[in-house]
């Protein structure tokens, strides 16, 4: 966001500013004209924690539930409850809100595919959603990571909603859009095997 002149904040100041600045914060920058008044927004706050992702690879995605998760950055293998261990990211995202990947044809996979069986068919009668492979999201997932993964993140941008666009190589890209107005958490993003450091959005 442009920098506000002097000349602006004095009417700023005068007004109810909690009001103006309700989703996001107030920053003073030493400029040659003087200081100057910025506005950090909700969008800019989630660019800028998210921006860590420009120039690394998502190379797969997964599903617990209505769960959807995604690997960025290097390979590690860490330890499961288990005693087993699993292939993780630097980062992960995982997101419990609506979300797509789209490309150069338009939509490849969507969060409500999910409720969709595989395939062509429109029999639902048997079909259970949360069975792993089953879904038409699972199936499309696969497709998308098989034919076109990994792919670059190479822009972010945020939304005043709680959501944002990872840019992707090769005109994709991977949409997040909190779909409901509850305040619950709509996804989190944090290094892979540390919680600790997460951040999330329950913007309500």
């Amino acid at each position: 966001m442009a920098p506000i002149e002097l000349s602006a904040v004095g009417q700023i100041f005068d007004s109810p500013v909690a009001e103006l600045v309700w989703l996001g914060e107030w920053r003073f920058a030493d400029t040659p004209l003087g200081y100057a008044l910025f506005m950090t927004t909700l969008g800019k706050q989630i660019e800028e924690c998210l921006d860590v992702l420009r120039s690394l690879p998502l190379w797969t995605s997964g599903r617990a539930a209505d769960l959807q998760w995604f690997q960025f950055g290097k390979r590690h293998r860490v330890p499961t409850r288990k005693g087993g261990t699993k292939e993780v990211g630097d980062f992960a995202l995982h997101l419990q809100c609506a979300w797509r990947v789209s490309g150069p044809r338009g939509i490849v996979v969507a969060s409500r595919d999910r409720y969709e069986p595989k395939g062509d068919s429109s029999d639902n009668v048997n079909f259970e959603w949360d069975v792993a492979g089953e879904n038409r999201c699972d199936e499309r997932m696969a497709a998308f990571l098989a034919e076109h993964a990994p792919r670059m993140v190479v822009g972010v941008a945020g939304d005043e909603a709680g959501g944002f666009r990872l840019v992707l190589d090769r005109d994709f890209s991977l949409d997040v859009f909190p779909d409901d107005s509850l305040g619950d958490e709509h996804w989190r993003f944090f290094l892979s095997g540390n919680r600790a450091t997460a951040y999330g959005s329950a913007w309500g």
